[in-house]
């Protein structure tokens, strides 16, 4: 899981820029743009009530993985970090849905690991 502050950075960083600076001045321009738009401004309200401070989306954040932490039974719930590599992943595809096979095609290093 990861690490709430480094989350937050991250959603910042990208989702709320890309929304601001990219997609909404330019939402008019096409309709996907304008949807899109739409569903990333109505994501962010309901997900963290429209107060996008770091203490709030991280608050948000918290609870959330609380809610799913108390409603999931531990042998149904796959808490994982991108450092744990493919192995747990697969472990628990295959617990829930049956033996599969879990190669990494050829993926890039950093996501082997």
């Amino acid at each position: 899981m990861r690490e709430p502050d480094k989350w937050y950075d991250s959603v910042r960083g990208v989702i709320m820029r890309l929304h601001w600076y990219v997609l909404v001045p330019f939402a008019w321009v096409t309709k996907l743009g304008r949807r899109y738009t739409a569903i990333i401004a109505w994501n962010l309200r309901t997900m963290f009530g429209g107060d996008l401070s770091r203490e709030a989306c991280v608050g948000a954040f918290e609870a959330h993985t609380a809610y799913v932490t108390a409603r999931v039974p531990p042998a149904r719930l796959l808490v994982w970090r991108p450092q744990d590599g493919w192995e747990p992943l697969c472990r628990c595809v295959a617990c829930l849905a049956g033996p599969v096979a879990c190669a990494d095609h050829g993926l890039s290093p950093q996501l082997r690991a």
